[in-house]
């Protein structure tokens, strides 16, 4: 799958905001999960429209990502 984004990256992730989901890849073996805006975080905390727009907003490139 192909993803194409706002992007942030750090030592071990890269996160990606596209099409109202958050990727998250990690840089060392490529492992990658998602959640969708209305969908839950791992710690059951709600993921919201104005969550997604505050993320993405941090974001100052684009790029593509092959996710497999």
């Amino acid at each position: 799958m192909t993803v194409t984004g706002y992007y942030t990256k750090d030592s071990n992730f890269i996160t990606v905001y596209s099409s109202d989901t958050m990727y998250t890849i990690a840089r060392g073996t490529g492992e990658w999960g998602s959640v969708r805006v209305g969908g839950t975080f791992a710690n059951g905390r709600p993921f919201t429209k104005a969550d997604y727009e505050r993320f993405k907003e941090e974001c100052d490139n684009v790029s593509t990502f092959t996710l497999e």
